[in-house]
């Protein structure tokens, strides 16, 4: 036992797995893609594409979620209050804008399936919807090598916040001070 720390393995902040409540529930998957052009294509690639190929990437991305997280595995309901994290691993960081934009069409496969007026939008009824009173979405990159890229998972339900809380928003660090 010489030279290890008593309370096991040190964790970076960043790597830290978040606190879980004792009855709630929680998932977390990796789907790996090899190459990194597998992965969810970026906001600046994406813009201006033909709404064919937009849509067939959307389906791509929902087969392969639906296909790691297997039914049994899903809650009963979509959970109505949760935190999602969805982690991009690759070689290279994309800028913020770009990560948050590139997970739309996996985060679009975790809330219902839904009728629109432009046709079915598969899901597979993990989250009641993407919205900030239902989602806390949090988008990372952690880098990883280039022929083993993926994309990590991670929900799981917490309590809704109380309405004298104030909302987040997802550009509230850049806000100059007053």
């Amino acid at each position: 036992m010489r030279g290890k720390k008593p309370g096991g393995p040190r964790r970076n902040a960043f790597h830290a797995k978040p606190p879980l409540e004792p009855d709630g529930w929680k998932i977390d998957v990796t789907i790996y893609v090899g190459d990194a052009t597998n992965l969810p294509k970026l906001v600046n690639r994406t813009r201006g594409q033909h709404w064919a190929v937009t849509r067939k990437e959307k389906l791509e991305w929902y087969w392969r979620v639906a296909g790691a997280i297997p039914a049994d595995r899903r809650p009963a309901e979509p959970l109505p209050y949760a935190r999602v994290i969805l982690t991009r691993i690759s070689a290279n960081e994309p800028d913020r804008a770009g990560l948050y934009g590139s997970f739309k069409s996996v985060l679009d496969s975790l809330m219902p399936a839904k009728i629109t007026r432009s046709g079915k939008r598969p899901g597979i009824a993990l989250i009641t919807d993407d919205s900030s009173q239902h989602c806390q979405f949090i988008a990372r990159w952690r880098k990883g090598k280039q022929k083993k890229a993926a994309v990590q998972i991670q929900v799981w339900e917490i309590p809704a916040p109380t309405t004298d809380e104030p909302a987040q928003s997802l550009g509230s660090d850049l806000a100059p001070a007053a």
